[in-house]
């Protein structure tokens, strides 16, 4: 039965997509963590200053005298979050649409409490995060299944999947869920890289997983250590395979 199921990929990427989905929106709005409000107000001044040139808000900056204008809002923390901030920004596309001929997204982002945090925000601010971290569970399938298998690979993805830490890490607007997703998918394209001797779309995929892993978190530039060890790993256990 199992293998049956296996063998059919749509089947399995929709049973994947779905057991990270569900344990991950289910009650998602009845909690607050601390420093959500803070990610949800960076997302607000990071949207109104794409959207408006002359929108004017908070700086982190000393140099511009902790004021800002139009797109130097989208510079709201040194994490540096950018990918968070996303997440938010379409959170508050999601909470607008119900309102969109009656307000514009400008004003509506805006005008919107974030200290306090409206409740009505909460749930939209995080379906970016578990819609993410949803889909790369089945691409963690797709990517563990060339590198060790269909078997071993839907028994990663299901238990991460499951795993109640990476639920409730991942229920969140944080930074952290996203930066191990980037991260997780950097590291595999590039073994399938280094280790398959694959393409090189798969090396710029790595590198554009990890230059959104650097976006979500600054930590994440030990990527350009690890995925070079890596890769010279690999090539050296190669030449001594082949006796070079």
């Amino acid at each position: 039965m199992i293998s049956k199921i296996l063998r059919s990929s749509i089947i399995t990427s929709l049973f994947l997509f779905f057991a990270a989905l569900i344990p991950r929106v289910v009650d998602l709005g009845r909690f607050l963590t601390p420093d959500e409000f803070l990610w949800v107000d960076r997302s607000r001044n990071f949207l109104a200053g794409l959207i408006n040139p002359a929108y004017q808000c908070d700086s982190v900056v000393e140099a511009w005298h902790y004021v800002a204008e139009g797109l130097a809002c989208t510079l709201r923390t040194g994490h540096p979050g950018v990918t968070t901030m996303w997440t938010g920004s379409f959170g508050f596309w999601l909470s607008w649409l119900p309102e969109r001929r009656t307000v514009s997204l400008y004003d509506y982002v805006v005008n919107a409490s974030t200290n306090p945090l409206d409740p009505n925000l909460i749930i939209p601010e995080r379906m970016g995060t578990v819609f993410i971290v949803s889909l790369w569970v089945v691409a963690i399938f797709w990517l563990g299944r060339r590198l060790f298998g269909g078997s071993i690979a839907f028994v990663g993805a299901l238990l991460i999947a499951l795993s109640p830490f990476h639920i409730a890490l991942s229920r969140v607007i944080h930074h952290d869920a996203l930066s191990t997703t980037f991260m997780t998918l950097s590291i595999m394209t590039a073994l399938v890289f280094w280790g398959q001797k694959a393409g090189r779309h798969w090396l710029v995929a790595s590198g554009m997983f990890g230059g959104l892993a650097f976006m979500s978190k600054s930590p994440a530039l030990v990527l350009l250590r690890f995925i070079a060890g890596e890769g010279d790993w690999l090539l050296f256990s190669d030449d001594k395979q082949t006796g070079v």
